[in-house]
């Protein structure tokens, strides 16, 4: 069974993009020796070097936080699940391309872990298209 998830919006405030791009090239450049930021056409993420889920970000971004640290002390809720094709519906985002970081699914891999979400999810037009990875510590040897 679905269970119900309190959703909060906020409108966010949405930079134009040259001025998104002056500020970031300002902070690049004081820390990194060479920096250089412009705003071009988002190319086709599916493709190398990047390999996502989704040829872009799809242009109605969202941001949700889903859980959180109190699942996880003072020890961990292993019941605590979530299923992101239904994030993805509370956040009116059927089909939604889910990129970011997060705890990973213990009843899944077996020990916590962390989750590199990288999903086209299902619904829209769209069929589900995972790419998403997981990173745990081996416990024989700490690595």
């Amino acid at each position: 069974a679905e269970r119900v998830m309190a959703v909060e919006r906020k409108d966010a405030f949405v930079p134009p993009l040259e001025e998104l791009a002056t500020v970031l090239q300002a902070g690049l450049s004081s820390n990194f020796l060479d920096a250089k930021v412009k705003v071009v056409d988002c190319p086709d993420l599916t493709q190398p070097p990047f390999t996502l889920a989704a040829p872009g970000l799809c242009g109605s971004p969202r941001v949700a936080d889903v859980g959180g640290v109190p699942n996880l002390i003072p020890t961990p809720q292993l019941d605590m699940k979530y299923d992101l094709e239904q994030v993805a519906g509370q956040v009116d985002l059927p089909g939604a391309f889910v990129l970011g970081a997060g705890a990973g699914a213990a009843h899944v891999v077996g020990i916590n872990c962390e989750m590199m979400p990288n999903i086209r999810t299902m619904g829209g037009a769209h069929s589900r298209n995972n790419h998403t990875r997981v990173s745990r510590v081996n416990t024989e040897d700490g690595t």
